[in-house]
């Protein structure tokens, strides 16, 4: 089962392994005040982020952490699961009311594979994430990764009524996604797989070094089950 850890208010552009929980999902809820970027200014580099730390950067999401127990634990819990590549990004929606520097970057991403919800293959979706400081968009753009990878996303939309709040909101949207959190993605290596790079839970670590294209069958075979 699911178990979701409320924590303070936090952001991406963060050091591996440092606590964050990204971004408000909804309209209806206050963006974190402040930014931890100045006590890091190492994050502000123009520097691309490494392949595995571009993808824990736009992974967190929700004022929530939520954390899964399993494999099936997170696809269960996902709106969408699908295999896809980052073709495009570009600053995000304004935050409203905002004033502390912060920002959404928005990732367009070619689906691949659709393996578990409605979307179809080869159509292109809005992945959003939070930036602490709008300085960090750089590093984002400067080089998006080519690599496959597994998503295990949210609609915002979708989230959005789940909360029984306005589905389209100024950060909500049935157009819009959000990776589910830094469990929420598996990178493809040279056709194995590869967790997040602070994966600590066993099932996820243990998944390292699996198939790829195998994982995408173990997926699509529990969903129908």
């Amino acid at each position: 089962m699911m178990a979701v850890i409320v924590v303070g208010a936090g952001c991406t552009g963060r050091l591996s392994g440092a606590e964050s929980s990204g971004a408000p999902v909804d309209g209806a809820a206050s963006p974190p005040s402040g930014s931890q970027v100045a006590g890091q200014p190492e994050l502000l580099s123009k520097e691309p982020w490494p392949v595995a730390e571009f993808w824990l950067q736009v992974s967190p999401g929700g004022v929530a952490l939520e954390v899964y127990g399993s494999l099936d634990d997170l696809a269960r819990e996902a709106d969408a699961v699908v295999v896809g590549r980052a073709i495009d990004i570009d600053f995000g929606r304004e935050i409203p009311g905002d004033s502390s520097g912060s920002a959404f970057g928005t990732l367009t991403i070619e689906v691949v594979d659709a393996i578990i919800g409605e979307l179809a293959d080869g159509t292109a979706i809005k992945v959003e994430f939070f930036m602490s400081d709008a300085r960090l968009y750089p590093r984002f753009a400067a080089r998006l990764p080519a690599e496959r990878v597994i998503l295990f996303l949210r609609n915002k939309g979708l989230e959005a009524q789940r909360l029984g709040q306005d589905p389209s909101g100024p950060l909500a949207g049935f157009d819009y996604y959000r990776v589910v959190g830094p469990q929420g993605y598996l990178r493809d290596s040279n056709g194995l797989v590869e967790p997040p790079i602070d994966a600590a839970d066993p099932w996820l670590a243990g998944l390292r070094g699996s198939s790829f294209d195998g994982l995408m069958v173990l997926l699509r075979q529990a969903t129908n089950q």
